[in-house]
C-alpha cells in the first residue's frame, strides 16, 4: 500500500463530506471507529470473518460510505429527477455516488494507493467495499437483515471469546473446520456479515453515552427538517417527519428502535456474542426515549383534558 498517496486520498475524502448536520466528515469518523470496534472486539477477526483485505474493505467502506452526500434522502433525489437519480435509474443513487466517486478517485494516479495490490485482491476488495456500501441503504434494511438472520442460523453464531470456547450458539452443532482445523467462512455469510456490521457502525450512535447519542439524534432532525424546507420550497409533499412545524424524529424513535435498530443489534449479538455490550447500550439508549415518550404523552394527557 502506497502510504503516501493513502494521506492523499484520505485528505480528499474528508474535503469531499459536506457541512450536513447529519452527514458529515464527524458521522464518517463516528463510524469508522464504531466499525473498527465491531470487528476487532466484536469476534469478526477473532473468528475469521475478516481477513486482511476485508479489513480494509471494512475501514474504506466505513471512511467513503457517505462521501459526497447531498443531505436529503434517495426518495428525495428521485422525485426531483435529480441527476444522480437519472444516472442510477433510481437504485439507491446516494449510496452508488458514493461509491463510483470513492473508486474513481482510488483509481487516478494521485490517489492510486492499492496500485501495487495483486489484481484478485484488488477484485476481492473492490466487490466487498460495493456490496457494504449499498447495504446501506435503508430500503435494502429489512431484506439484508432477513438474509443475515437465516445465514447465521443455518451456519451457527459465534460463542464469546477470542478463542472460540464457550457461550450459546444459535446451533447446537459445531461451525464447519478443514482438515487442518481452520474455520471454513462460507464467502456468502463473510459478505452478509460485513454488510451487517457496517450497518451497525452506521448506527452506532445508538450505543453511545446518551447525551452523544441524543445530540445525534437532533443533528438528523435538522437534516431531515432542512429536506422538508426544500421540499416545500418545491412544491412537494413533505415527507413524514420532515416538517419541522410538527414533530420530528426526536418524538418518534421508540418506534425507530423497536422496528429496525433493536432486531438488527440483537440479531448481531446473538451471532457475535462479544457484540453484547453493544446491544446493552443500546437498549439504555431505548429506555431513555421510552422514558421521554411516557413524560411527552402524559403532558399531552394533561392538556388534553384542561
Amino acid at each position: 500500500m502506497d502510504d503516501h498517496r493513502l494521506v492523499k486520498f484520505l485528505m480528499r475524502i474528508e474535503d469531499g463530506y459536506p457541512n450536513n448536520p447529519y452527514h458529515n466528515r464527524i458521522h464518517a469518523a463516528d463510524v469508522l471507529q464504531s466499525l473498527h470496534v465491531l470487528v476487532v472486539r466484536g469476534g469478526l477477526i477473532g473468528h475469521g470473518y475478516c481477513d486482511e483485505v476485508s479489513l480494509t474493505s471494512c475501514y474504506l467502506s466505513a471512511i467513503i460510505h457517505d462521501f459526497e452526500h447531498k443531505g436529503v434522502n434517495n426518495d428525495y433525489l428521485i422525485r426531483v429527477s435529480d441527476g444522480l437519480a437519472v444516472l442510477y435509474n433510481d437504485r439507491s443513487p446516494m449510496e452508488n455516488h458514493h461509491l463510483a466517486a470513492s473508486f474513481q478517485l482510488m483509481n487516478s494516479d494521485e490517489y492510486n494507493f492499492l496500485r501495487k495490490m495483486p489484481n484478485k485482491l484488488r477484485e476481492t476488495l473492490r466487490k466487498q467495499i460495493i456490496e457494504m456500501v449499498l447495504a446501506t441503504d435503508m430500503k435494502q434494511h429489512f431484506a439484508i437483515h432477513s438474509m443475515f438472520q437465516a445465514k447465521m442460523q443455518l451456519n451457527g453464531s459465534v460463542p464469546s471469546g477470542g478463542n472460540g470456547s464457550g457461550g450459546k450458539s444459535m446451533r447446537t452443532s459445531p461451525h464447519p473446520t478443514s482438515q487442518d482445523g481452520h474455520k471454513v467462512i462460507d464467502e456468502d455469510q463473510r459478505s452478509l456479515v460485513l454488510q451487517v456490521a457496517l450497518k451497525c457502525a452506521d448506527l452506532g450512535h445508538l450505543a453511545s453515552p446518551r447525551v452523544v447519542h441524543k445530540k445525534w439524534v437532533q443533528y438528523l432532525e435538522e437534516e431531515f427538517f432542512r429536506q422538508g424546507d426544500r421540499e416545500k420550497q418545491n412544491g412537494l409533499t413533505v415527507s413524514p417527519l420532515m416538517d419541522r412545524e410538527k414533530n420530528g424524529i426526536t418524538k418518534s424513535q421508540v418506534g425507530f428502535f423497536d422496528i429496525v435498530a433493536l432486531p438488527l443489534f440483537q440479531s448481531f449479538a446473538q451471532a457475535f456474542q462479544d457484540a453484547t455490550p453493544m446491544l446493552d447500550a443500546v437498549k439504555d439508549n431505548y429506555a431513555m426515549w421510552r422514558e421521554e415518550a411516557a413524560v411527552y404523552a402524559n403532558a399531552n394527557s394533561a392538556r388534553s383534558s384542561k
